[in-house]
């Protein structure tokens, strides 16, 4: 009895065992080698989005203006005198990374590829100090730092008003544009010189935004003459501002 009842038992566990080609395909190993690969040339082309991918935009700076012997600086040194530069101010549309470009007479176009590498602001500020720094008539130029107790220090405020390419009638040029004025240092709040300063016209060709930033770096080279000029244009003046007479202040120009 135990093998029959063997006997009956084995063909039904057969049976069964016969239906599990039905729920994993006989050819199995074929199919998933299929998906495998499948899977590995779906990924390959996706390994690129892995990688950082390389920017496409363009960064510039401005750089400073080192003198020359040509440089039309009027030499007259002030001694002990003191200058700082406060924070730029620029024009509210000019409070953006992208370089700027004036179409015609009220278009204003960014590029978003091509940006400043710096806050705009910053980089002026830093040229001017540079280009300040190297005038012969400036003794000292401070930006945030402390002036020496005995010194006695004159300040310099800048607006930008422009700083930019323009293109009108198809021709290419850059544009820098400041409102500027000296005052102190006694009383702090008096008026020396003042003006307002507009770098000569200097051509460049439309798209190239690196031949733009040396044409603005060179307008603010001429921007540094301008200011040092009117610091310098009657020493025996500013040198009895800077000891606390009570001369007439220095006369600015508008350029």
């Amino acid at each position: 009895m135990p093998s029959s009842r063997a006997a009956r038992v084995w063909p039904v566990r057969l049976d069964t065992m016969t239906r599990l080609p039905l729920l994993w395909p006989r050819d199995w190993p074929v199919r998933l080698h299929t998906v495998a690969a499948l899977c590995l040339a779906a990924a390959a082309p996706g390994c690129a989005f892995l990688k950082p991918a390389r920017s496409q935009d363009s960064y510039y700076l401005l750089t400073p203006t080192p003198p020359t012997a040509t440089t039309a600086y009027t030499s007259h040194p002030i001694p002990q005198s003191f200058l700082r530069l406060r924070s730029i101010e620029l024009a509210d549309y000019l409070n953006t990374q992208e370089i700027a470009v004036r179409h015609g007479t009220n278009q204003v176009q960014f590029d978003l590829f091509h940006c400043w590498a710096e806050p705009l602001d910053a980089g002026i500020r830093r040229v001017l100090v540079a280009d300040l720094r190297t005038a012969p008539a400036i003794g000292v130029v401070l930006t945030d730092e402390s002036a020496p107790r005995r010194g006695r220090v004159c300040t310099l405020s800048v607006r930008v008003l422009a700083c930019e390419g323009r293109v009108f009638n198809h021709q290419a040029s850059a544009a820098f544009e400041a409102d500027w004025q000296i005052t102190g240092p006694d009383p702090a709040d008096a008026v020396l010189a003042h003006g307002v300063f507009r770098a000569s016209p200097a051509a460049w060709k439309e798209g190239d935004y690196s031949s733009l930033a040396a044409q603005l770096s060179r307008a603010l080279g001429e921007f540094t003459q301008v200011l040092t000029n009117a610091l310098s244009q009657t020493p025996t003046t500013a040198q009895s501002r800077l000891t606390g007479s009570h001369a007439p202040p220095w006369q600015g120009q508008i350029h």
